[in-house]
């Protein structure tokens, strides 16, 4: 069989094979988009579904903030010395680099 005839022979099976499959996946594509467009609810309540999510997750975490805080309060009031009472007054140290 001539070389012409080959290439010939396949460029028209990838060309059955192709086409359909091309304009398969493009219509799939739009009905995809048209049923989106048709029924926008649905985007948005994929939308409002992820917002709550994240809201959620970022609850979660100020809480845990919080709590840190809390912790990390306790403990430097646990470690700070009692103020001094009497004459003195209690004046904060501040240093200068200079």
């Amino acid at each position: 069989m001539p070389a012409d005839r080959v290439l010939l022979v396949l460029l028209m099976v990838l060309g059955v094979v192709a086409l359909p499959l091309w304009g398969w996946w493009r219509t799939w594509r739009r009905l995809e988009s048209l049923r989106q467009s048709i029924d926008p609810q649905l985007a948005v309540d994929e939308r409002l579904s992820q917002f709550e999510r994240t809201l959620d997750a970022l609850a979660a975490t100020q809480e845990r903030l919080v709590d840190n805080q809390d912790f990390l309060t306790r403990v430097v009031a646990e470690r700070l010395p009692l103020p001094e009472v009497g004459s003195r007054r209690l004046e904060p140290r501040i240093s200068t680099p200079h």
